[in-house]
């Protein structure tokens, strides 16, 4: 979950004005983990760093209706993608 700028700014104010981790992580019901990370960088990703891990719904149904018979490895070749892709929970 991505916390908003302002709240991130709070959370990081009252820790320079003299709570700790501990009671700032208690009274805003977060991880101390999560403040730590903040104080190195405020500001959240806009990136990621690995692939995403699903496929269009459009690309996958037009391969679908093209090749119906086809094996998940073969669909996974073609599409560019793992076999997990394809794995519905």
């Amino acid at each position: 979950m991505t916390y908003s700028l302002d709240f991130r700014k709070q959370v990081l104010k009252s820790i320079d004005e003299g709570m700790t981790f501990a009671e700032a992580a208690e009274f805003y019901n977060l991880s101390p983990t999560t403040i730590q990370n903040w104080k190195r960088r405020v500001h959240s990703k806009t990136t990621r760093q690995t692939n995403p891990y699903k496929i269009p719904d459009d690309m996958l149904l037009n391969d679908v209706k093209e090749y119906p018979d086809d094996y998940q490895y073969e669909r996974a070749r073609r599409l560019n993608c793992s076999k997990k892709a394809f794995i519905m929970p």
